[in-house]
């Protein structure tokens, strides 16, 4: 939809008092609402608004963004000849830049890194031209200004789309308005801090509200220094803390956030489903942890659950390919070295039942290992792998070695994993204080081929990232939505979450998005999938931690709610780095550690990681490595075939 300015007229003549203030506001009649507020979806073709060239005007709005990569165009004013850019910020020589004001004679008005708007919160922004000096307002105050032909004649107002090429700013436009005077710093703060409240409120969420398993523990807790307090209505299902009643059939609540500032209060009113104990849920929560155990590259007999955490039998059968199953053990029945493979699980829970349909690729069976790691050789790091048969006595590979000219060339923390196709895909640390990964590509891990060197990490308060780094990151694939999650740490400020960007192909990807907060500073996070869930465990980077922790998911796209982050694992610390693997012959898991104060790795074995499980660390006595230095990497499992042919050039 296009909307043309109702002031062009006044602004044409001269005349800015005859239009009334009501025709300022360019919003459509049929915006959406999400509670808090109204607003349209922005995308390329949204908005436009002609603007006449006059001295003096104010444009200002409410932006709530998806994304804010470098020189993501916010909007573009453009008479054809002449076009004014405004873009959230802009990077060169490794360094973010803030708001961006730019127009077709190389002209620039550029804020300090930082200064930019932050995803998953609304911001407002307000642009005001008085003759030559223009200023660019964010949240209240003054982002920058500076001289600048800030007034085009006959020129069009569009907000995403621009004629430069550059990418489009995403998300949710509210109260957008056009103003026939330079609107003063003090009405611009009054205006800010008016909807203060319910910015804040806005950014309280509660992921899996339509369908409740856990408690939710509500504590009266402040937001950027004001009180938020909840208040539940009476209800069968939740009590006053956010905790679950004891209830057979679940059921809905009513929970109501509320927040109050100087100068404006607001309520944010969340419906909650909070799922019972009945036959029909508890079959569709294993349906949903048989999505996670099922991975997308399988080995020939694979053993496959047979029942889940709820009691829910499983049986399968081949819809296609060369395989066979004998019970719930998966066998390839053909010579191929990958076979491309569909069969069907039937859930059944008591006369209740239901199915889901698998693709995977069926490798031949798994036979040992090989790690990733890389060297100590602060400034030339590079990646180095080693094999085993048993997961304790490993042997260098000493004809590969996986270095590049691209970037710093420095690889560090490589993370090897299987793609979809079941080929390779190996992503590491680029240095120490870079914002971009190093993915390498290979099909026999002998091979691999040149990076693709990707930026992750932007500078976005509303995440909480600096774009500065993007540590240790890991690759894993989530089979049932067909998409790769790539997560990474990027710590500063004794702050510290881990973070995901997702993609089909691992070329093109999605806008980071948090993965795991829990209050402090944390990296090097890894998960796996263990018992119908997603796994992982993370070190927590406090001063009087050092140490790791676990933590479990039913959902990537979710991200890690649960959190036993007062379960020790180990007693040594410092540790860092775990990398973990299930053992070929008896099921269980093992644990690699980075006990970097002593240059060394720990290695111990679990079955499980709940509450009242412990993990046997006795296996460091038996753990051999294949060099004196050897540093965080990963461990995953190969065919007889592939380990073989590594061999063959060690």
């Amino acid at each position: 939809m296009k909307f043309r300015s109702v002031l062009l007229a006044a602004l044409i003549l001269g005349c800015f008092s005859c239009a009334p203030s009501a025709s300022e506001t360019l919003l459509s009649a049929d915006e959406e609402t999400d509670g808090l507020w109204s607003y349209d979806t922005i995308c390329a073709e949204t908005y436009e608004a002609e603007i006449a060239g006059e001295r003096s005007y104010t444009i200002s709005f409410w932006i709530r963004p998806e994304n804010n990569y470098p020189d993501t165009c916010i909007w573009s004013l453009s008479n054809g000849e002449e076009t004014i850019t405004l873009t959230g910020s802009g990077f060169s020589s490794e360094t973010f830049s803030g708001l961006t004001l730019s127009d077709s004679d190389g002209n620039w008005i550029v804020a300090d890194g930082g200064i930019t708007v932050s995803t998953d919160r609304w911001n407002y922004l307000a642009y005001v031209v008085k003759g030559k000096k223009t200023a660019i307002f964010l949240n209240g105050e003054e982002a920058a200004s500076g001289t600048f032909h800030g007034s085009l004649s006959d020129a069009v107002l569009s907000f995403g789309k621009n004629d430069q090429g550059l990418e489009p700013m995403e998300g949710k436009l509210s109260d957008l308005r056009i103003r026939p005077k330079a609107v003063s710093a003090e009405v611009i703060r009054q205006e800010y801090e008016s909807a203060y409240a319910s910015v804040l409120l806005d950014t309280i969420s509660i992921p899996d509200a339509a369908h409740l398993e856990r408690d939710l523990w509500f504590v009266d807790t402040e937001i950027e220094g004001y009180p938020l307090t909840w208040k539940v209505e009476e209800n069968d299902v939740l009590d006053d803390r956010g905790i679950r009643k004891d209830t057979e059939t679940g059921g809905d609540a009513v929970v109501h956030a509320s927040i109050r500032t100087e100068q404006s209060q607001a309520e944010k009113i969340f419906q909650i489903h909070v799922d019972g104990n009945d036959p029909r849920t508890l079959l569709e929560q294993d349906a949903a942890s048989l999505d996670a155990d099922i991975e997308g590259v399988l080995f020939s007999k694979t053993v496959l659950p047979k029942q889940e955490k709820n009691g829910s039998t499983i049986s399968y059968s081949m819809v296609s390919g060369h395989a066979e199953f004998s019970g719930s053990e998966l066998v390839k029945t053909s010579d191929q070295e990958k076979e491309n493979v569909v069969f069907e699980a039937k859930l059944t829970r008591e006369d209740l039942s239901m199915s889901r349909t698998y693709s995977a690729v069926l490798l031949d069976e798994a036979y040992g290992y090989v790690m990733s790691y890389f060297n100590g050789n602060l400034g030339s790091e590079k990646g180095s792998l080693a094999l085993s048969r048993d997961g304790l006595s490993w042997n260098k590979v000493r004809g590969v070695t996986i270095d590049t000219d691209l970037g710093s060339g420095r690889v560090r923390d490589p993370d090897l994993a299987r793609t979809k196709d079941g080929n390779f895909v190996l992503a590491a640390t680029e240095g120490a204080d870079n914002p971009s990964i190093y993915l390498f590509f290979s099909k026999d891990l002998i091979t691999f081929s040149q990076p693709e060197l990707v930026l992750v990490s932007v500078m976005d308060d509303g995440i909480g990232t600096d774009g500065k780094r993007a540590w240790a990151p890991e690759v894993i694939y989530d089979n049932e939505a067909d998409l790769y999650y790539v997560y990474y740490s990027d710590p500063h400020d004794d702050m510290g979450k881990i973070y995901r960007v997702t993609s089909r192909d691992l070329h093109t990807f999605s806008y980071p998005k948090v993965l795991l907060d829990t209050g402090y500073p944390v990296i090097d996070l890894t998960i796996f999938p263990m018992n119908g869930a997603y796994w992982m465990i993370y070190k927590d980077e406090r001063p009087g931690a050092l140490t790791i922790y676990p933590g479990y998911s039913g959902s990537l796209e979710e991200g890690f709610l649960k959190v036993l982050d007062w379960k020790y694992l180990i007693h040594e610390r410092p540790v860092e780095g775990p990398a973990v693997f299930q053992d070929l012959q008896t099921g269980e898991y093992h644990i690699l550690v980075d006990q970097y104060s002593d240059h060394t790795f720990l290695a111990g074995r679990f079955r499980d990681l709940s509450y009242d499980s412990e993990i046997d660390w006795s296996d460091t006595e038996q753990l051999s490595l294949p060099e004196e230095d050897v540093r965080h990497g990963s461990v995953i499992p190969i065919t007889e075939q592939e380990f073989h042919a590594l061999e063959g050039v060690s």
